[in-house]
């Protein structure tokens, strides 16, 4: 399917309200170039406040880097996008439920924390997430709201996911 097809089809089950169908359609892809379109459609959907414009090719490669079970590290000059993308990855994974434990590694605590901040408050605040997946801060893979899950500087849980900063 193309992304134009793709998108249509959120843009159907949006206009008629199915939360419940866009959080089901986000959660399934038949081949790896899908799953990266669903990710950045994921992104201009839920952060379109980010999200506005069509994205470079560049930006897809660094989904598929991203979204990948490797350990690789990327590197693109200032005002690329990168923070933001890597939001939007995390965010991805972690509505979707694919990984359970995600290192954020910047050249500091303080910056890798506030990558962290960025993600938190997307799923605290944003109110179409809320919609779409329901509160999922501080709750386990359950969905059941955990006030014992830690929550301090660095290391959160969003939806079962532990989210820890580490600098280098």
């Amino acid at each position: 399917m193309t992304y134009e097809t793709l998108a249509d089809e959120l843009k159907l089950l949006a206009e008629a309200s199915e939360w419940a169908m866009v959080r089901t359609y986000f959660s399934y892809w038949e081949n790896e170039e899908e799953k990266v379109d669903k990710c950045i459609l994921w992104m201009r959907f839920f952060l379109p406040q980010y999200f506005r414009d069509k994205s470079p090719d560049f930006h897809r490669e660094r989904v598929r880097e991203n979204l990948s079970d490797k350990n690789e590290y990327g590197a693109d000059p200032r005002g690329y996008g990168k923070t933001t993308l890597e939001q939007g990855c995390i965010g991805f994974e972690i509505a979707n439920g694919l990984q359970e434990f995600i290192v954020i590694i910047e050249k500091s605590f303080t910056e890798a924390s506030e990558v962290i901040k960025g993600v938190v408050a997307e799923f605290r605040d944003n109110p179409m997430i809320i919609q779409v997946y329901g509160r999922m801060v501080k709750a386990g893979a359950d969905g059941q709201i955990k006030d014992k899950n830690p929550d301090a500087e660095g290391d959160v849980i969003i939806s079962g996911v532990r989210l820890r900063a580490k600098g280098f």
